[in-house]
């Protein structure tokens, strides 16, 4: 802040004070504060600032009526404040003491306003990082005035008025660690710290079946949750542990029947779950039981049926009809296998397996019955299967809890939105979690048939006999949304398990035998009638399959039919194999299916690179000659997947030859500079440079271009002419109006820049004729093919990250030049360069000497323009521009919007 800043600072907050309706771009006057609180963040800025002056505006602002005015002052003080020299300023009452009017101000009447509500808990907010201030927060239970905010009429003011006591919460946890720390006598009182979780827990507690106000109720759920996301492992553990009621809290909520609550529950738990520490020492007895007295009673001590409590949880909300949310819970507290406390360390997988599967089984097989009466009622959790839900698990105990489960689940009223698809999706989605947990051992065979044949149901039931589809839930038709969970399912099975034969699976107690999952995927997108969403989705995640799988189970993919020999099952014994039904859907006509077909071909070009028998059966096909044929494509985004395909199919390769057979006699090339030039899609654009850039770099291309040192003059003009078409595409493309397609021509002149001088230049070191030769050659090179004069261009390029582009490029050649070419060597390149200039008409016609480019390589200070380009890209706005400006509107005779 020089002291231009200060007194337009001055000036504009006079202006203000006066008459804050000049100033009706509330977003000026945010950028405006959002300096402030840049510039005084810094203890040598903040000095600058005029103490006196900035205090008396404050106290003026706090005794007017002018809420916006006001609203500007308390967000000043939290600025400021957080130094020590302003707060004992403020806190003086010889200086009117602007801190006691601070609290008062929920007594004033600028309080109705809730731009004043919102500014003084974003100023509280800002004062709680340092210790004094944070000790008047306390003084002055600014807490409270937070808490009674929770129902407040205004969203803003309820949100920041959440966040102020979050944070609160954080601060109290971050002080009593450090000084725990230092060991401190004078150790924080936690007065104010219980008493805030105590008046959160006593809400939530209540003894009536249905929570009153449940907006209030909700907003302190809200901040248990934005808590728990956002303080760090100890300050959790602390808090956890100070706040022992809360699984009564979560108990009775889950008895409420109100389903934001219980969601809200759900998201508490994945918030422990999710930063759970096997080193802490929690008392998890806390948020098994219901019963207070009980809690009291067993506080010193662990159940051995502490498993079973957790776990009921999600039967809890099963009963009350929230089969997805009972879902969410189970999964979020699997935790994670490294992490999981010690009670639940023990259990069963197949305990955690059974409760996520059975809503799944009661949906396939159509026992969900939404009009039977909840005979159940509102029954506690804990009792239902404490007999059940124990170690070790035995078979007998496994089918009572089928029973238990199937019982709850056919007699439950469905809750809200609580559909069968819904069900269905959230059991899958669950279990994914669990697997990424780490819990692989619960993808089963069981699973893996359920979900497969789900997936054929919903996509593709034509496929299927009769007699199987009357087994199942006949509302199953076909689902988009189903089969894309199921899609996903399928993924992480073979992702984690590797159960991809058919051999390996285990059979269907229903079906007789069990299902290929990948014979599954391969016969639905061989449909010509499967919906197009189900299909966009059956390709992409094949596509991540084919990734996912070994070389070995890719071959037989490509070499062979993928069948199912059961007719019990399908109606026909066909097999597919995965490029003929890979080349099917590569002539769709819709191009999003087109697009995602292509991704498959690149999986599958991907694994082709160290596999050279999987690249010789994709070269055998004719996958190879489609996609090359979409490269032409309509459709910009099928352009670009294609073209990127094929540049991955590139890396595969180690010989231009190789590639014979689709770049013949140059038509594709031919084909990329048109797209290159004339393609109305900039990412079509884009994918045709990068297939260019790695085309050089693998030397398919600029393949005699390179060899300055043996040559002449005239003999690098020919060479050049000749790929001339090459050359003048990419230099047009430096000019393209989008600043990708120009970022990606820059990198292609930079790659033939790196690729063709290095060797020279280190080959041809110690001889200095040869050096001047080689330099000389390379100037003409760049200038014939018109890169200088494009280089030249893009220094001035509207765009800055384009400028600083170039500028790095023209740096790495000057330090190059400088570092070959020795001093008494640069007269003679001078010379050379002025008779290749004369010889050849360089400035007639590349509008660009050689002699020019080299002269303003050597003279340019390039480092200096990065500089001015990283400072340009990091200046957000001008703040003396922005005050000037304010100063302008608030003296015109007419309103007007700053900016």
């Amino acid at each position: 802040m020089d002291d231009e800043c200060k007194n337009l600072l001055k000036d504009v907050l006079t202006s203000f004070l006066h008459d804050p309706s000049r100033f009706i771009d509330d977003t000026s006057v945010e950028k405006l504060l959002t300096w402030l609180s840049t510039v005084c963040s810094s203890q040598e800025q903040v000095q600058r600032i005029d103490q006196d002056w900035i205090l008396n505006f404050i106290y003026d602002s706090l005794t007017q009526e002018k809420p916006v005015v006001v609203a500007f002052a308390l967000r000043l003080i939290g600025i400021l404040a957080v130094w020590p020299s302003y707060f004992q300023r403020m806190e003086d009452s010889k200086c009117s003491n602007l801190l006691n009017l601070v609290a008062a101000m929920p007594y004033q009447k600028s309080w109705n306003s809730a731009s004043v509500r919102d500014a003084y808990f974003k100023a509280a907010g800002d004062l709680l990082a340092y210790r004094n201030s944070f000790n008047w927060i306390i003084a002055n239970d600014l807490v409270k005035v937070g808490l009674s905010a929770f129902d407040d009429d205004s969203v803003f003011v309820i949100k920041s008025a959440i966040n102020f006591v979050v944070q609160y919460l954080l601060w109290c946890g971050k002080y009593h660690f450090q000084e725990q720390q230092s060991n401190e006598p004078d150790s924080m009182n936690w007065h104010y710290y219980a008493g805030i979780t105590d008046k959160i827990s006593q809400s939530l507690t209540q003894s009536t079946s249905l929570l009153p106000n449940i907006d209030r109720q909700l907003s302190y759920i809200a901040v248990i949750v934005d808590y728990l996301g956002l303080t760090d492992e100890p300050c959790l553990q602390l808090f956890l542990n100070k706040f022992p009621s809360l699984g009564c809290c979560i108990h009775h909520i889950l008895h409420t029947g109100d389903f934001m609550a219980c969601n809200q529950v759900t998201s508490i738990f994945r918030n422990i779950c999710s930063k759970y520490n096997r080193s802490w020492h929690l008392n998890w007895n806390a948020f098994a039981n219901a019963d207070q007295n009980k809690l009291i009673i067993e506080q010193e001590t662990l159940p051995a049926n502490l498993t079973a409590t957790w776990l009921s949880m999600p039967l809890a909300l099963y009963r009350r009809g929230f089969i997805t949310t009972g879902l969410q819970l189970c999964g979020f507290l699997s935790f994670n296998h490294n992490t999981t406390p010690r009670e639940l360390i023990s259990c069963d997988p197949r305990l955690i397996s059974e409760i996520l599967y059975r809503p799944l089984y009661v949906a396939l097989y159509g026992m969900f019955d939404g009009n039977t009466q909840d005979i159940i009622g509102m029954q506690r959790s804990i009792d239902i299967s404490m007999n059940i839900l124990k170690e070790p698990l035995l078979d007998d105990q496994l089918r009572e809890l089928q029973d238990k489960l199937d019982l709850i689940l056919t007699t439950a009223t469905l809750g809200k939105s609580q559909t069968q698809t819904t069900i269905i999706c959230q059991a899958i989605e669950s279990v994914i979690y669990v697997f990424e947990k780490g819990y692989h051992d619960l993808i089963s065979s069981t699973w893996i048939n359920s979900v497969t044949i789900l997936f054929i149901l919903s996509s593709c039931p034509v496929l299927l006999m009769e007699a199987i589809k009357n087994k199942f839930n006949n509302n199953i038709t076909i689902n988009s949304k189903i089969a894309r969970a199921a899609l996903d399912f399928i993924y992480y099975a073979i992702k984690h398990s590797n159960l991809i034969r058919r051999s390996e699976l285990q059979q269907c107690p229903i079906l007789g035998e069990g299902l290929d999952p990948i014979f599954a995927i391969l016969a639905a997108i061989s449909q010509t009638d499967l919906e197009e969403a189900i299909l966009i989705k059956s390709l992409s995640q094949l596509s991540e399959i084919v990734l996912a799988l070994r070389d070995s189970e890719i071959i037989l993919l490509l070499r062979e039919n993928r069948v199912c020999h059961s007719q019990a099952i399908f109606k026909s014994s066909q097999g597919y194999n995965l490029l003929d039904s890979l080349s099917c859907v590569l002539d769709d006509t819709r191009w999003e299916v087109k697009d995602s077909a292509i991704s498959v071909a690149k999986s599958l070009f991907i694994k082709a690179k160290d596999n050279m028998e999987i690249y010789d059966q994709i070269c055998s096909s004719g996958v190879i000659d489609t996609i090359w044929k979409l490269s032409n494509d309509d459709e910009g985004f099928v352009k670009a997947s294609a073209l990127n395909s094929i540049c991955e199919l590139c890396h595969s390769v180690s010989n231009s030859n190789d590639l014979d057979f689709v770049f013949k006699e140059d038509k594709a090339l031919e084909a990329i500079f048109h797209i290159i030039l004339n393609d109305t899609e900039a990412f079509a654009r884009r994918s045709g440079i990068d297939l260019v850039i790695l085309h050089l770099r693998r030397g398919f291309v600029l393949k005699d271009i390179g060899n300055y040192m043996h040559e002449k003059g005239e003999d690098v003009v020919r060479r050049l002419k000749h790929e001339s078409r090459l050359t003048y595409t990419l230099q047009q493309s430096c000019y393209d109006l989008d600043w990708e397609v120009k970022m990606r021509s820059l990198w292609f002149w930079k790659a033939f820049m790196d690729k063709h001088w290095h060797d020279d230049l280190a080959r041809a070191s110690t001889n200095n004729h040869v050096i001047i030769i080689s330099f000389c050659n390379i100037i003409l090179s760049l200038v014939v093919s018109g890169y200088a004069a494009s280089l030249r261009d893009t220094l001035e390029d509207c765009d800055t990250i384009i400028r600083e582009e170039s500028c790095k490029i023209l740096l790495s050649l000057q330090k190059k030049l400088m570092t070959y070419l020795q001093e008494e060597s640069k007269a003679a390149v001078f010379e050379q360069l002025r008779e290749y200039d004369k010889q050849f008409q360089t400035d007639t016609t590349n509008n660009v000497s050689c002699y020019e480019f080299f002269d303003k390589i050597m003279t340019t200070h390039y480092d200096s323009l990065i500089d001015d380009c990283e400072n340009a890209r990091q200046s957000h706005f001008n703040v003396k521009r922005l005050m000037k400006d304010l100063l302008f509107v608030a003296n015109q005779d007419a309103l007007l919007d700053c900016y």
